[in-house]
């Protein structure tokens, strides 16, 4: 069994924050996509991938699988995920939810992380700023903002 300190919610709109949110303090990582149904999902195998990519180049080793989803978060969202690829989108769209589907699939349109406790039950939730800064080299900077948080709790 796992046991985590906190659990962060992330999905295709928040995935770069998410990442950058568990690098610090953390050696060990593992990504658990929610599925569909009890059924594997592309759009979670996707946003999984592009959460792995950001932590292989910050230099956390990945599993095969993790590299798979890596790999494949290398194409374009639109191109991965779809109505040909994607049972759960297309049973969202039989039910008329077609704007709720394009903004599921905005790719990093958030920087809000929930975080749950599991042993205070509870979420957490925080708005990171992110900032990339390009002289000649990648270089990230990443802070929580303490104003701009909230905690839910209940059981």
């Amino acid at each position: 069994m796992v046991r985590a300190k906190s659990i962060l919610i992330a999905c295709l709109r928040n995935t770069t924050a998410a990442a950058y949110a568990v690098i610090p303090g953390n050696e060990s990582v593992l990504l658990v996509c929610a599925g569909t149904e009890g059924s594997f999902s592309i759009d979670d195998f996707y946003a999984a991938g592009l959460i792995a990519r950001i932590l292989a180049e910050n230099g956390f080793s990945l599993s095969d699988l993790a590299w798979s989803a890596a790999l494949l978060a290398a194409r374009n969202v639109n191109e991965v995920v779809n109505e040909k690829t994607c049972r759960h989108l297309r049973t969202l769209k039989e039910k008329s939810f077609s704007e709720d589907i394009s903004y599921c699939l905005e790719v990093d349109a958030s920087h809000i992380i929930p975080i749950y406790n599991p042993e205070e039950e509870y979420i957490h939730v925080t708005l990171l700023r992110f900032s990339l800064f390009v002289q000649g080299q990648k270089q990230s900077y990443f802070s929580a903002d303490p104003r701009l948080t909230a905690d839910f709790y209940g059981t």
